[in-house]
Parts: C-alpha cells; sequence; structure tokens
C-alpha cells in the first residue's frame, strides 16, 4: 500500500477527524473511502455523459432520416402486413379493427 503525504488547513483536519471518531474509522480509512466515493461518483458522471453524447448522436441520425424521408404514411404498409398475414378478407374477419388516419409527427 502506497503512502501519500496530505496537506489539509487545520479547521478541515479537525472536522475530519471528529467525523472519522463518529465513523469510528481511522483517519486513513475515511480519507480512503472519501476517494473511493469521489472516484466512483466520477466514473459514474463519465458513464452518463458518454450515454447522453450516444443518445444525442442516435437523435439526429433519426432527424436526418426524417428529413431524407418525408412525410409517410404507415396505413398502406400496415395494410399489406395484414392482408399477408390474414389474407385479403381480413379486413371482414377483423370488423374491430378500426383504421385512424396517420398522426402527424410532432418535431421537437
Amino acid at each position: 500500500m502506497a503512502r501519500i503525504n496530505l496537506f489539509l488547513p487545520d479547521e478541515q483536519l479537525q472536522r475530519f477527524d471528529r467525523e472519522a471518531e463518529q465513523e469510528g474509522v481511522s483517519r486513513s480509512r475515511l480519507i480512503q473511502k472519501a476517494m473511493e466515493d469521489y472516484l466512483e461518483r466520477v466514473k459514474q458522471e463519465q458513464e452518463e455523459a458518454r450515454r447522453r453524447a450516444e443518445m444525442e448522436t442516435a437523435c439526429r441520425t433519426m432527424d436526418t432520416l426524417a428529413q431524407k424521408l418525408g412525410t409517410w404514411d404507415p396505413g398502406p404498409a400496415l395494410r399489406d402486413a395484414r392482408e399477408a398475414r390474414y389474407g385479403a378478407g381480413w379486413k371482414k374477419d377483423h370488423s374491430a379493427v378500426q383504421e385512424s388516419p396517420p398522426k402527424k409527427r410532432r418535431r421537437a
């Protein structure tokens, strides 16, 4: 285990010693714990930043695709898929299925 020298203001060291006493641990153990907590928090923040950047990239990619595709009515594709699955008379057999007009996408 490595040894380090650490310079702290007297008041901060006193507060730290009181905290170590309350926790029932040595000063060294409290410093180790504080460093572990700090490093874990930094790791989580970096991971969150990486995930956020990936999501922003994905959103930009989807926006670019949406612009290239323009408005698209999924109705015909759904009808074709239903016909392929249920046969040409699917609408008679599934009269409870109501087709609704395509919804317009809102842009954020």
